[in-house]
């Protein structure tokens, strides 16, 4: 009884402890979806935003490679022009200054200039000489001793716009220096394409010297034209001179956190440098966090759903769980009292064995006493026939209370059973007092049992169908795979169907009159069923 209270407890608590659990579950779950998922995306739009920003710089790139080789073969076409000149023919020529306007109309913003090799003396496509400036002259002097294209940021005299200088070296037929030939680019060509590209006024390019000047850059700011040496940029490009990225706040007076990435532009001294601002990474996260947070809302409110129908079912659980109690305390009454039957019909089968056994000896000495009488010999043989009966079933009684302690004990052995069944006298077995035929029929087959206790078995099924009317019985025997099948038919009135699910059950039988003219106690059939079992 106490297993019974303590499973009654678990069932009621497995039901409540679920309804916590879901009610749980419809928050810490979606938080924690939220959570991962919103790191996950973070990361996934950051790295996207690092890729978008990688292929833009390489574009980019590409685009400045294609403008500074453009602009160097303009200088490489002017030195190839005045090959194996001297400064004196370089300026009377009056070839050169027609062809340096023809360079320059094709390049819109571009000015190209000669200087000498003392750097006294410079002539432009208007053909005239100008003398240089004692601060031009120090610039020349920096820049004499390096031999490769130079580039850097001097301001136009004329228009006093930023400018991009090409400077380089221009040697006699000896390979001594001769000279520079300048170009001078607009940077607002640069700043224009630039302009074009950025999606977002918070997006920013920039094309930089390796040593940090700006050479160009978009959006316009107030700051130094060069960067620190402190810069991430520098800081960059000093680990990785190629290619590369980082995040940093831009200097645009902003605040803003942009991701930076950068690609040297291919055999020039500078750099291109884009960056995106953090908010196109928000963005990007917002847009792709939208799906997840409905279907977290739909998860929390499925989890909910699930909570209260969980809530209902463990108070209906509850009234199911007492009154599966109330019944398993009835059944458990009625287990004991069923057992208590069966332990009383077996004391009763065991009790009455003796006194038939001492009737049966008597009927017998009466028998061979009756002499000549025929009425002592007719009542001896009612009360043979009698004792016989009642034997039988007291012989079931006892059979039925051994299967059902478990106390059968079964002496199998190899026998023929189509041979075992021709052995029993089926005439012995009609106390019906109307002729029965019985017949016996089938193909030898060998089984592994109790002879004795199959012997019961054929006996009470033909038993059986003598009491309900058989005239002609049939037992077949027959193989079925590896066991044996025998088979009892007859002619008599047959079984009704709403008693075949309980027709082999202790003391179950079939509808009789009120005098009950078959008698029994509904035992031949549950006897057979058991011993069949038994038999495996």
């Amino acid at each position: 009884m106490n297993d019974t209270r303590a499973a009654n407890a678990r069932r009621s608590g497995g039901p409540a402890r679920l309804t916590l659990l879901l009610f749980l579950a419809a928050i810490v779950v979606p938080l924690g979806l939220v959570a991962v998922a919103g790191y996950t995306n973070y990361r996934h739009a950051e790295d996207e935003a690092f890729l978008r920003a990688r292929k833009t710089a390489d574009a980019l790139a590409e685009h400045a490679l294609a403008a500074l080789r453009s602009h160097e073969q303009l200088i490489d076409v002017v030195h190839s022009h005045i090959d194996r000149m001297q400064w004196s023919d370089i300026i009377r020529s009056p070839t050169l200054g027609p062809m340096l306007r023809t360079l320059e109309r094709g390049h819109e913003g571009t000015r190209i200039m000669l200087l000498d090799r003392d750097g006294e003396q410079e002539i432009s496509s208007k053909g005239t000489v100008r003398a240089i400036t004692a601060l031009e002259r120090s610039a020349l002097q920096s820049i004499k001793d390096r031999d490769e294209l130079v580039i850097s940021v001097p301001m136009d005299p004329v228009s006093e716009e930023p400018r991009i200088r090409l400077a380089k070296h221009r040697l006699n037929h000896y390979g001594a220096f001769e000279g520079l030939t300048e170009l001078w680019l607009n940077a607002r060509y640069f700043e224009s394409i630039y302009a074009n590209l950025l999606e977002t006024p918070h997006d920013y390019v920039a094309l930089v010297r390796a040593d940090g000047v700006i050479l160009a850059h978009v959006p316009q700011f107030a700051s130094s034209k060069a960067l620190s040496a402190r810069s991430r940029f520098i800081q960059a490009i000093a680990q990785q001179p190629i290619q590369g990225q980082f995040v940093a706040p831009a200097r645009l007076g902003d605040g803003r956190e942009r991701i930076f990435a950068y690609k040297r532009v291919a055999g020039y001294p500078v750099y291109i440098n884009f960056a995106l601002s953090k908010s196109y990474v928000w963005t990007e996260w917002r847009s792709r966090m939208a799906p997840y947070l409905l279907v977290c809302l739909g998860a929390t409110a499925l989890l909910l759903i699930a909570a209260f129908f969980s809530y209902r079912r463990a108070q209906n659980e509850q009234a199911a769980s007492e009154r599966w109690a109330r019944e398993s305390r009835l059944r458990m009454d009625a287990e004991e009292k069923n057992r208590a039957k069966d332990d009383f019909i077996a004391v009763l089968a065991h009790e009455l064995r003796s006194p038939l056994a001492s009737v049966t000896l008597s009927g017998e000495i009466l028998e061979r006493l009756g002499g000549h009488n025929q009425l002592a010999r007719s009542s001896v043989d009612i009360i043979n026939r009698q004792v016989h009966q009642l034997r039988r079933l007291v012989d079931d009684l006892l059979d039925l209370a051994r299967i059902t302690h478990g106390k059968l004990e079964l002496r199998c052995e190899p026998l023929d059973l189509l041979a075992l069944v021709r052995q029993i006298d089926f005439h012995s077995l009609n106390n019906s007092g109307r002729p029965v035929a019985v017949q016996a029929c089938g193909e030898p087959v060998w089984v592994n049992a109790d002879a004795a206790r199959v012997q019961q078995m054929v006996c009470n099924l033909v038993q059986n169908a003598i009491k309900y009317g058989g005239n002609h019985i049939r037992v077949s025997v027959a193989a079925a795979g590896d066991r044996a099948q025998l088979r009892v038919e007859d002619d008599g009135q047959g079984i009704e169907p709403g008693l075949l699910p309980t027709l082999c059950e202790p003391f179950v039988q079939g509808k009789q009159t009120i005098d009950r003219p078959q008698g029994g106690l509904g035992l031949g059939l549950a006897v057979v069923r058991q011993l069949a079992l038994s038999h495996g």
